[in-house]
């Protein structure tokens, strides 16, 4: 079997979804769930889990540079807020990271 055209209708609607990366995979996974006569709720499964997959890796390379500029950034709003919203409390009073 060869994989047939996702319709232009299926394409929108998979782009208003915010879904259109399963593109690249469904023309695939049509053709296996055919030729596994699989039901329509287990064939749903596989396509919603592969694109959870996809969105764990893609999320999970990302992790760690995200990660380290957001934690740079919140201590030093905080250490530079800290002293300047009260200038009455001296730099040596003031606890970070308690």
């Amino acid at each position: 079997m060869s994989p047939e055209p996702i319709s232009s209708e299926l394409r929108q609607v998979l782009r208003a979804l915010r879904l259109s990366p399963m593109l690249a995979t469904l023309p695939e996974r049509l053709v296996l769930a055919r030729s596994r006569k699989m039901a329509h709720q287990d064939f749903l499964e596989l396509v919603l889990s592969d694109e959870v997959s996809r969105r764990e890796s893609v999320s999970a390379a990302a992790a760690p540079h995200t990660t380290e500029g957001c934690v740079a950034r919140e201590a030093y709003v905080v250490q530079d807020s800290a002293v300047s919203w009260r200038p009455a409390i001296g730099a040596n009073r003031v606890i970070f990271g308690a």
